[in-house]
């Protein structure tokens, strides 16, 4: 694990769920439900199927890994995993919400 990525697990940890206010809890909660509903909802789409073509050429067979891109059986590479996470996601614009309406691209 990078420093980078450790530095915000460490950071993450010292947060409980106790220590932020509901209103906060409801809107991550809210992002969360959306990027997974446009990930899942991009499945069949054109560029994340080809997306998820070319990651099953970096697939990984060790045993006990769970699979990694969303809504399929696949195990790939992390970098290709994110890719592929990220193309599906985006392709609804699912993170572009801001509280109070609007979107980042306007």
């Amino acid at each position: 694990m990078d420093k980078l990525v450790s530095s915000i697990l460490d950071y993450s940890d010292l947060f409980y769920e106790g220590d932020l206010p509901q209103d906060v809890l409801h809107e991550c909660r809210r992002r969360l439900i959306d990027v997974m509903a446009c990930g899942l909802a991009a499945f069949n789409e054109p560029s994340t199927v080809i997306s998820r073509k070319l990651a099953t050429r970096f697939e990984t067979k060790a045993e006990g890994l769970f699979p990694n891109v969303l809504g399929a059986t696949l195990n790939a590479s992390l970098d290709m995993a994110a890719f592929t996470n990220a193309l599906g996601i985006r392709y609804f614009d699912g993170a572009d919400t801001y509280p109070g309406g609007g979107r980042a691209s306007k």
